[in-house]
């Protein structure tokens, strides 16, 4: 087991201080960013920098040394300066490369923790809005806009409801243990499609809905509502992998041999 998975860095709490360059920034665990005083959120490079201090990667999983720190090392060899600046035309291959995972990184944090509805023109994640385009973004297509309401509308629910879910008790013949058996449509339509949430967005619009169903049944859905949340972020940090890293990532690893 390596070092730093001996001791688990501590939950993030609403309201956490965190001091850096002489600013105390707040962590807002209901937008899950950190605010500078003045309410105004942490750029892409002081997001990074936060989350390292704090013990974690920016996506907010627990820190691990591998790309981040490389990339962190490697950026600020290469560019001599902050997440988002340009890439030194003088530095080695691998150092371009390690400093453009590390544009990314910056880049990722800032998409990560811009709030629902804030414009998206802030691209570069310092706070303030980059020189206007042209053309404006197109809108987003119908099956974005229903995830992002349904992620929404999960992370405001708070499950309060008390009847329980109708199941069974069947004994698991292998363990001989008692086993509970989903008995309703509802919860069994809910499991059956549930770990498919983090890779399909039709299949997360669909989960999400049945679990709001079921919460405004009066169900208990806390457990149910929990694995939804899980599969969100899972997919979230699956899809921030990808988009930011796929062309990054296969040139250090054929500069690197790895």
């Amino acid at each position: 087991m390596r070092l730093y998975e001996l001791t688990p860095p501590a939950p993030l709490k609403d309201k956490q201080k965190q001091k850096l360059n002489n600013v105390v920034y707040t962590w807002n665990d209901q937008s899950q960013q950190w605010l500078d005083p003045r309410g105004v959120k942490a750029g892409g490079g002081a997001h990074l920098e936060l989350m390292k201090a704090v013990g974690r990667n920016p996506d907010g999983t627990p820190y691990s040394p591998g790309v981040f720190a490389k990339a962190k090392a490697a950026f600020d060899k290469a560019i001599g300066g902050s997440l988002g600046g340009a890439i030194d035309p003088k530095a080695s291959m691998l150092g371009k490369a390690m400093g453009r995972v590390g544009a990314a990184l910056g880049r990722g944090a800032a998409a990560l923790v811009r709030p629902k509805g804030q414009s998206a023109q802030d691209a570069d994640g310092d706070g303030q809005p980059d020189a206007q385009t042209a053309q404006s973004a197109p809108a987003k297509p119908a099956i974005d806009q229903n995830v992002d309401k349904i992620i929404g509308d999960m992370r405001k629910l708070q499950p309060a409801g008390a009847k329980p879910l109708p199941a069974k008790t069947t004994i698991d013949p292998s363990t001989r243990k008692p086993v509970r058996v989903p008995t309703s449509t509802l919860e069994k339509e809910i499991i059956a499609d549930l770990d498919k949430v983090s890779t399909n967005k039709d299949y997360l619009v669909r989960v999400g809905n049945l679990i709001l169903k079921a919460d405004k049944l009066g169900y208990d859905v806390k457990d149910l509502h929990s694995q939804f949340m899980g599969q969100v972020a899972k997919g979230t940090k699956q899809k921030i992998l990808q988009d930011l890293f796929s062309e990054e990532l296969e040139e250090l690893k054929e500069l690197a041999g790895i």
